[in-house]
C-alpha cells in the first residue's frame, strides 16, 4: 500500500512543485524609459544679450509646434500680414499669396520659424544702425523687430511684427 500511495504522490507532488515554481518564477518589472531632456540649439552668432536671453527661454520652452501671424512692412510692393503654423519646428501651413511667400523667405532667408526670426535679428544686430526689439517675455518668443539699416537712410527701415502666438496648430473656428 505504501507502494501505491506513493506513486499516486510522486506525480501530485510534482505537479504541485512545478506550479508552484511557475507562479514563483521571477519577473523582471520593465525599467522606465530615461526622462526626456529637452535639446538646446545655440544661439544664431551674432545677438545681442537681450536676444540670446529671449534665445535661452525659447528654448527652454520647448515648444516645437505653435502658430502665429507674421507681418512684415517696408517700403516695398509686398507687405504680409501671413498667418504661420509650425510642427515639429517644420512650418506646415503659411497662409499667404505667392508673392507673400516668397518675399517672407527672402526677407527671413527661409521658412518663417521663430528660429529664422532670431537668425534675422542677428543678421540686423551685425548690419543695421539701429535695432529696436520686443520679445514675449514668457516664451521668448521676438514680437517686434524693427530695422533701419542707415541712420541717414531713406526708405531703408524693415519692420517685422509676431501676434497672435500660441502653442499648438490654431483654434477651429465654427
Amino acid at each position: 500500500m505504501r507502494a501505491s500511495a506513493l506513486r499516486l504522490t510522486t506525480p501530485l507532488v510534482v505537479g504541485l512543485v512545478v506550479f508552484a515554481a511557475a507562479g514563483c518564477t521571477y519577473q523582471s518589472t520593465p525599467e522606465a524609459p530615461p526622462p526626456t531632456q529637452a535639446v538646446y540649439s545655440p544661439p544664431p552668432d551674432g545677438l545681442g544679450d537681450e536676444a540670446t536671453r529671449a534665445w535661452s527661454t525659447w528654448q527652454a520652452s520647448g515648444v516645437d509646434d505653435y502658430h502665429y501671424v507674421l507681418s512684415i512692412r517696408c517700403f516695398c510692393p509686398v507687405v504680409t500680414n501671413a498667418k504661420v503654423t509650425v510642427v515639429n519646428g517644420e512650418v506646415v501651413v503659411l497662409d499667404a499669396t505667392k508673392d507673400e511667400r516668397s518675399f517672407i523667405r527672402s526677407v527671413l532667408t527661409g521658412p518663417p520659424t521663430v528660429e529664422s526670426l532670431f537668425r534675422k535679428i542677428a543678421e540686423a544686430e551685425q548690419a543695421a544702425d539701429n535695432v529696436s526689439l520686443t520679445f514675449n517675455d514668457a516664451a521668448g518668443v521676438p514680437t517686434a523687430l524693427n530695422i533701419d539699416y542707415a541712420d541717414n537712410g531713406t526708405d531703408d527701415e524693415l519692420y517685422i511684427e509676431v501676434s497672435k502666438f500660441g502653442r499648438g496648430s490654431w483654434p477651429l473656428i465654427n
